[in-house]
């Protein structure tokens, strides 16, 4: 490249550092120092948001902004393109004027009343995390959706402007005399910071105008700020049925008391105003704390045991008349479905006692009574007091999903049909049906005996994941792999008997074949098979030896199990054999010659 062009491309570059200096700093400008408001997490404990959607509306049909240049120098400069995560407001702040019962337009309507969404940090003993978030206006006492509120106070806590105004602002262009949303945030020593946000900026939907009370200079701000603060407070909402997590979870009391019914009497919208407006909005407390929740005889509990020593590992009991091992995956899931669950929808806030009936939670057709310990989870830290919480279930409501109340919190909520049919475990369900307790990689030999032939494999010397027979014959790997395939992972369908005291009718008394499966290191287990379930061809009764219980498993399991050598064993092909003929009776390899006849014609 010449000189001539470096000098041209220098010049080009000058133009253009200039010109993005004028546009930041006269039109509005993006300087390093964007932060607004800096409070730690934990110190904040109240916000407060007062939304004018009236105001809000005459903003945007008002023509008071302009595009025209002289405009445009007085409101800075908006960006070319919208951001990817620009959102507009108006849809949020309608839901939150929705949720206040307000009409926002219509030929005469009144101009509605702001609204107001105040949530509080409320302490909490029993959570490391030290505290949640609740409502004080409006579902005065209620929850706030830990997620949502973490991110709303990330948000908030550290508040950053996208460009901020030089020169003394003029309110009125700006939509600050008569803010339509005001944002309030109160640290824990109670000094607060407001926030006053207007209009729109004229030429970019994604940003509006703002400032902090009391300041000199206004700011812009994203306006998916005002999105996130305006959203329906029934969108803000905890909808869990417990605070615990899956991981701390350590008992599970499961009480099936009586089918839930279809509910006929639960209470009409005339009925939940009445009621709401009786009951008086107390900070929620857990009245079922030390009461005996009653059991059915077909409840029974699932409690996670912690190992012993280090190589142990962790396991699931299941307790009802005799404690049972507990299926690992089986009973983790049903933990993780019943701390995961979430409510479809709420019905009725603060009910009274004529609200539980009506749904059926005076008595409730099951509990679920939860206990465990809450961790913080960014760090190892543990909360000193276990935490007992009780899920009731009622009858069922007209669209056919369930009534549920839980005890730390004040509402009839609604849980999804589906939902609920997922937490309907039996005890055989969640129960540990493995036949043994061997991996693969523990087993040492094989014995199996059926129909009179008896086998036994090992792994081979050459190649430890072939097994051969005792002898040193060789198998069909086929066969073999299926054999030990089977022994290694064999569990039972359904248990059919604990306490058997007539094996003749299982076909246990003259077993069909037995299956002897020798660890490594450890006592040797015995697996029995018998006879065929009646009405059931795919199915058979088995028995182990580590337990008395009659069991039923798949038939085609019993295949696996040689009953000729030659199913098993690779036997040598045999020779054919030759048979001894005479000469005269062996056949000419070719045709016989015709011989012609020496008689001649008379």
């Amino acid at each position: 490249m010449r000189p001539r062009h470096y000098r041209a491309l220098g010049t080009v570059l000058v133009a253009a550092a200039l010109a993005t200096f004028v546009l930041t700093t006269q039109r509005g400008k993006k300087t390093e120092d964007s932060t607004l408001v800096a409070i730690p997490e934990p110190d904040l404990v109240r916000i407060s948001v007062v939304w004018d959607e009236g105001r809000d509306a005459e903003y945007e049909a008002s023509d008071l902004l302009s595009e025209s240049s002289e405009d445009s120098e007085l409101l800075g400069e908006a960006p070319e393109s919208a951001p990817a995560e620009a959102e507009s407001a108006p849809s949020a702040g309608a839901s939150l004027a929705e949720s206040e019962g307000t009409e926002s337009d219509g030929a005469g309507a009144e101009e509605p009343e702001p609204t107001r969404l105040v949530l509080a940090r409320e302490d909490d003993p029993s959570d490391p995390m030290g505290s949640h978030w609740v409502f004080e206006e409006p579902l005065a006492g209620l929850r706030v959706d830990p997620s949502t509120a973490s991110n709303l106070v990330k948000r908030l806590s550290f508040l950053e402007c996208e460009r901020r105004i030089e020169g003394e602002p003029d309110l009125a262009t700006y939509g600050l005399d008569r803010p339509a949303l005001t944002i309030t945030i109160e640290d824990a020593k109670g000094r607060s910071t407001t926030l006053l946000v207007g209009r729109k900026h004229p030429s970019a939907d994604w940003e509006r105008f703002a400032m902090l009370e009391g300041a000199k200079e206004a700011v812009v701000v994203a306006a998916s700020l005002v999105t996130d603060v305006t959203r329906d407070p029934q969108e803000l909402r905890d909808k869990r049925l417990s605070t615990l997590s899956t991981d701390e979870v350590r008992t599970v009391q499961i009480g099936r008391l009586r089918p839930p019914v279809e509910s006929s009497d639960a209470p009409d919208d005339e009925a939940e105003a009445s009621s709401e407006s009786e009951a008086v909005p107390e900070p929620w407390e857990d009245t079922t704390a030390g009461m005996d929740v009653p059991v059915a005889s077909d409840s029974f509990a699932v409690r996670f045991q912690e190992p012993t020593r280090a190589d142990e590992d962790p396991e699931w009991l299941l307790e009802s008349t005799s404690t049972l091992r507990g299926d690992p995956n089986g009973c983790r899931m049903f933990v993780s479905d019943l701390t995961n669950r979430r409510a479809e929808s709420f019905h009725l806030d603060h009910p009274i006692t004529e609200d539980l009936a009506a749904c059926g939670l005076d008595e409730p057709s099951q509990t679920y009574v939860i206990a465990g310990r809450r961790k913080d989870p960014d760090s190892r830290k543990e909360a000193k007091a276990e935490t007992t919480e009780t899920i009731s279930v009622g009858d069922h409501t007209p669209e056919g999903h369930v009534y549920v109340m839980a005890s730390w919190r004040p509402e009839i909520l609604v849980l999804k049909d589906t939902d609920f049919d997922a937490l309907q475990k039996s005890l055989d369900d969640l129960r540990n049906k493995q036949l043994h307790d061997f991996e693969k990689s523990d087993l040492a030999r094989i014995r199996t005996a059926r129909a009179g032939l008896e086998v036994e494999l090992i792994p081979s010397e050459d190649d430890s994941e072939r097994w051969v027979l005792a002898d040193g014959t060789d198998t069909e790997d086929f066969a073999a792999s299926a054999l030990v395939n089977m022994a290694a992972v064999l569990s039972a369908s359904k248990f059919v008997d604990e306490a058997p005291t007539d094996l003749e009718q299982y076909g246990l008394d003259a077993p069909a074949a037995t299956l002897t499966i020798i660890p490594k290191r450890g006592d040797p287990v015995t697996i029995t098979f018998g006879g065929p379930v009646p009405g059931d061809p795919a199915s058979i009764y088995a028995r182990s030896s580590l337990s008395q219980a009659v069991v039923t498993v798949d038939s085609f399991r019993l295949e696996s199990i040689p009953d000729a050598l030659s199913d098993i064993a690779a036997l040598p092909a045999e020779e054919p054999v030759e048979s001894e003929t005479t000469e005269s009776e062996a056949a000419p390899d070719v045709e016989s010659e015709v011989v012609p006849s020496t008689e001649s014609t008379p």
